[in-house]
């Protein structure tokens, strides 16, 4: 018994490691290889018009955005179908703003396990927003100038929501190219459903103590 209270007890500290595993990225390259197993990419070039959502949340097919302030509609918070060249942006772009507290949500219809995507402008010169990923807070660095830059995440157990938070200083940025990746898209495999972490670290706990047990005995 003391076996499988030992194996159930390096379960439960792998799961609770699992749950608390976050990394970022600021490379893209570093990003793509850690989900090189593939990916989706939301470029917003099907839009033929500007498509709002500071007023209701915009509907696309794998994941839904959403704002939370008082920024009326028409100057921030929107699908920009200009073309007008942002920094490293181009073609059709969100176009998001955000005050102290309020919030941009993008909420992903089935889990994911890893989100990218290119910014413009985004905490430029000093800390303007930051990343909450389902009660996980992540803090983007501070870039020194209003530049395009690649951020993302991948994290050890699917999450389906990511939501940018505006801090005291106003927030204007962009975001194009959003790359998501998850066992399921709407029925669609982006990659095999692997075994779940918990099981494979309990199964590998159990043969762990099994393998001890016998030495000591054969000892």
């Amino acid at each position: 018994m003391r076996y499988l209270a030992a194996a159930v007890a390096i379960w439960l500290a792998g799961v609770c490691s699992a749950q608390a595993t976050l990394v970022s990225y600021t490379n893209e390259a570093a990003f793509s290889i850690a989900v090189s197993d593939g990916f989706k990419v939301e470029d917003f070039e099907n839009f033929a018009i500007d498509a709002d959502f500071s007023a209701a949340p915009l509907v696309l097919s794998d994941f839904t955005i959403s704002y939370h302030g008082i920024l009326p509609s028409g100057g921030y918070n929107f699908v920009s179908t200009a073309g007008v060249q942002r920094g490293g942006l181009a073609g059709n772009v969100i176009v998001g703003g955000l005050l102290g507290g309020e919030t941009i949500t993008f909420s992903f219809h089935s889990p994911v396990l890893a989100f990218g995507a290119d910014f413009f402008a985004l905490n430029d010169v000093v800390r303007r927003s930051q990343f909450i990923v389902d009660g996980t807070t992540f803090r983007p660095p501070v870039f020194g100038s209003v530049r395009s830059q690649f951020l993302g995440i991948t994290s050890a157990t699917p999450f389906t929501e990511l939501v940018i938070k505006g801090l005291p200083s106003t927030e204007g940025f962009g975001v194009d190219n959003i790359r998501y990746k998850g066992p399921i898209f709407q029925g669609v495999d982006a990659v095999a459903a692997p075994v779940p972490p918990s099981l494979a670290l309990l199964a590998g706990a159990l043969v762990g103590l099994t393998l001890l047990k016998r030495l000591q005995t054969s000892g």
